[in-house]
């Protein structure tokens, strides 16, 4: 006895999904006639009618397979809205990028202090330790490197440690100049560093000196900080800016 059931994607159930695709194509049709009248302007620009072409071209491929395949209407409809969410997460995403990444700063900012906050107009900022002490992430010649900030210091002073990460030999340096210090008199080595980085600021050629004595953080002085557009202490917060 046959089946008085009609099989899922049989001829008759596939022609009756016809108006369905000729619907959905119609619906396309007036949203980008729509977004067209209501954003004049926006396929005017260099290769917005290309973008749209083949936006255009990848919906008619998914509408096709959809009516080829018999997939039921309210199945159609249930992708649909799957897509348009999947869409607008990820245009929110986009048009909220600037304020992600800062939230994303800030939370590595407090939770590695030396990191510091990035803020939108170019300014780093940096809290101080429970000592009241600035500690700033950077990188010298392209190597990391833990600074503490000290403007009683002239150069930037690297520790014997951090000279040889950056690839310098203390003992072909030479150490004749003399730095007066909270624990006296120490000899420090001349360099100039090619290039400091924290952040988003850069600076060149930067004066320096590997300290000839053990040295328990590397010292970020004026030599670096008097290039900067600015350096202030607020409520606490060390803020750079080039």
């Amino acid at each position: 006895m046959n089946d008085p059931q009609e099989p899922w994607n049989s001829a008759p159930n596939a022609r009756s999904r016809l108006p369905i695709f000729i619907v959905a194509v119609i619906v396309i049709a007036g949203l980008i006639g729509l977004l067209a009248w209501r954003f004049p302007y926006a396929l005017e620009e260099q290769g917005s009618w290309a973008h749209l072409i083949y936006l255009l071209v990848f919906l008619l491929l998914i509408a096709g397979g959809v009516f080829h395949k018999g997939i039921r209407a309210r199945q159609i409809v249930q992708y649909t809205l799957i897509w348009i969410g999947i869409a607008g997460v990820a245009g929110l995403g986009y048009a909220y990028r600037y304020e992600v990444f800062a939230v994303k700063n800030r939370f590595l900012g407090e939770l590695i202090p030396g990191a510091g906050i990035i803020s939108a107009g170019g300014e780093i900022q940096f809290r101080s330790d429970a000592n009241g002490h600035f500690t700033v992430e950077a990188l010298v010649e392209g190597v990391p490197v833990r600074f503490i900030v000290d403007t009683g210091a002239s150069d930037v002073v690297l520790s014997p440690r951090d000279a040889k990460r950056i690839g310098l030999n203390p003992d072909t340096l030479d150490f004749s100049r003399r730095y007066q210090t909270a624990n006296g008199i120490v000899r420090g080595a001349p360099i100039t560093l090619r290039s400091i980085r924290i952040g988003p600021i850069a600076i060149p050629n930067v004066a320096g000196s590997v300290n000839g004595a053990p040295l328990g953080s590397s010292l970020l002085g004026m030599s670096y900080l008097e290039r900067l557009t600015s350096y202030r202490v607020e409520n606490g917060t060390l803020i750079l800016r080039h």
